[in-house]
């Protein structure tokens, strides 16, 4: 990669709804950068997290694509899926930019982007890799409880896997433990915002050499879909824990029931499990742990 000088950069920004990767967006531009174009998977528009990152505009302006848009007068472009979209080429010519940068974007970031940007391309993950590579990183790590261990953001080069390119650098988060992610957010975004105005500048100028990944085998997030849920094996404690931090980032299902009940809450403790099938009502659902019967509040998914 021949060097480039990391005053005033011009970059096309892949995105998402969400308060980590537009905040990152923001203090990119507050360092005196440049945005292209904002790219956003054109699948979560009208989703539950744009609708989210909509109203949180109106007082969050700064920290939400709805805001930026308006703000910044910031292009914003929802995309196809970018290893499926026909134009990408062409739409890659157009704008003109001298690096790409992912912060959190859910999709593969394709050869014909890496061939046009070669070494110009990174994506920060929130989680210290090579630990939690995937789409569901932060709500892995808490289900998993450890976060202590793993949270915090990783700027790396992009190549055709997910998650798996040279490291340019780390900065570790301290989650509170109290269920309230704004203050880890906070340190997130400040984490990804210095990793770009400082390393990756470095990196452009030809002062950092990246760091291969190491250690394979760590733990790694969940498939969205498949695997948070609460099973007859799970224990009363470790229950209370998953439903305290990771209901609200993404659905926990009870197994065996229908996949369209996600749990909300606890609402009471009933008596030692007897082995006792679920009893599903209209928004609850009894149901044994390994150390409890439990009846829990639930939503449906429409």
């Amino acid at each position: 990669m021949t060097s480039i000088p990391p005053k005033s950069l011009r970059a096309l920004f892949l995105g998402v709804p969400n308060i980590v990767s537009m905040g990152i967006l923001r203090g990119w531009l507050l360092s005196g950068h440049a945005v292209a174009e904002l790219w956003y998977p054109m699948r979560l528009k009208g989703g539950l997290d744009f609708k989210e990152d909509r109203k949180l505009s109106k007082d969050m302006p700064g920290v939400t694509l709805h805001g930026l848009e308006k703000r910044q007068s910031l292009k914003v472009k929802p995309v196809p899926k970018l290893k499926d979209w026909t134009h990408l080429p062409k739409q890659l010519s157009r704008l003109k930019v001298d690096v790409v940068i992912s912060a959190l974007y859910p999709d593969l970031i394709p050869k014909p982007v890496l061939d046009a940007f070669p070494g110009r391309v990174v994506n920060l993950h929130p989680a210290l890799l090579p630990a939690y590579r995937g789409g569901t990183p932060i709500a892995s790590m808490l289900w998993d409880r450890r976060i202590h261990e793993f949270g915090g953001m990783s700027l790396h080069l992009v190549e055709e896997g997910f998650d798996t390119g040279d490291l340019l650098g780390q900065v570790s988060a301290e989650y509170g433990g109290d269920g309230n992610l704004t203050a880890y957010y906070a340190q997130l975004i400040k984490g990804g915002t210095n990793l770009l105005s400082e390393n990756f500048a470095n990196y452009l100028s030809g002062n950092l050499q990246p760091i291969s990944q190491h250690g394979e085998n760590g733990p790694q997030s969940r498939a969205f879909a498949d695997v948070f849920e609460i099973s007859s094996k799970d224990d009363l404690e470790h229950t209370v824990w998953r439903i305290q931090h990771v209901v609200d980032l993404v659905p926990v299902r009870l197994a065996g029931l229908d996949r369209s009940i996600f749990v909300k809450s606890i609402d009471q403790l009933l008596r030692p499990p007897d082995g006792s099938p679920p009893v599903v009502g209209e928004g609850w659902v009894d149901f044994d742990l390994s150390d409890q019967r439990v009846k829990f509040t639930t939503g449906r998914l429409r």
